[in-house]
């Protein structure tokens, strides 16, 4: 049973805030940009580029931590790395 929309855009203190709600609300709780627009007062639009960005910064922060890995593997290891 998903939550309603009042529930996951409660006490939302910034746009950052808002913008993460939005996220969830459509990826973990499958609410249409519609619904999610109609419910916030803006357009389909705006919330269809919210989405966009939100997916770039998981995306960002899922490569962010893959190199860190590697990073932290390669010093461990005292792996020689060269780009040539």
């Amino acid at each position: 049973l998903r939550p309603k929309l009042s529930e996951i855009f409660s006490q939302i203190k910034n746009k950052k805030e808002r913008n993460e709600k939005i996220y969830t609300a459509h990826i973990e709780y499958g609410y249409t940009l519609k619904e999610i627009a109609d419910y916030l007062g803006i357009h389909y639009s705006t919330v269809s580029k919210v989405i966009k960005n939100e997916i770039k910064k998981v995306a960002l922060r899922a490569a962010m931590r893959k190199l860190l890995l590697i990073a932290h593997a390669i010093y461990k290891n005292k792996v020689e790395f060269s780009i040539t």
